[in-house]
């Protein structure tokens, strides 16, 4: 279940000798399973933090955390955080047969492209919750590969680690 975190204020103090990612996994009351790790971010007053389930990210829950002006309390936090993901899934498939079934399909929409080469290759394992509660583990892919007109273009597709079926393109 995804709930929209309100923003608040003021919220907590950062606990002693807690990060304080682990003080607003706290306060959000995020199960043993998950927690959150800390984003790139140029803004020392403000935490970007993405929720992970057993250390793998679960793809668009951030939550946004305001620290007070000397660090010590948490003031507001906002975004989207997932509960009851349940147990720990794992992947059936490797990351380079997730690449691999992602240009089959690029392929198989485009079938004059099988001399093209394949740049920036990615792909992520990410818990994804979908909209009736289900959570799926996946991969997202993504390349850039040469498109019909002869330009290079991206590719991104969420494939299923369990059984490999698209589950979207992005």
């Amino acid at each position: 279940m995804n709930k929209v975190v309100p923003q608040t204020s003021p919220l907590a103090e950062i606990a002693q000798g807690r990060s304080p990612e682990a003080s607003v996994a706290g306060l959000l009351e995020l199960g043993t399973s998950s927690s959150l790790k800390a984003l790139p971010n140029r803004s020392g007053a403000t935490l970007r933090l993405e929720q992970q389930h057993n250390g793998i990210p679960v793809w668009g829950q951030q939550i946004v955390a305001e620290r007070s002006a000397d660090g010590t309390r948490i003031v507001a936090i906002s975004g989207t955080a997932a509960y009851d993901l349940g147990p720990a899934l794992t992947a059936k498939i490797t990351k380079q047969q997730a690449l691999q079934k992602a240009k089959e399909i690029v392929l198989s929409s485009a079938p004059t492209l099988r001399a093209s080469s394949y740049e920036n290759e990615e792909a992520d394992l990410v818990y994804l919750v979908q909209k009736k509660g289900e959570v799926r583990l996946v991969y997202r892919t993504s390349f850039f590969t040469t498109v019909r007109d002869g330009t290079a273009g991206p590719a991104r597709h969420v494939l299923c680690c369990l059984s490999m079926p698209l589950l979207a393109k992005l």
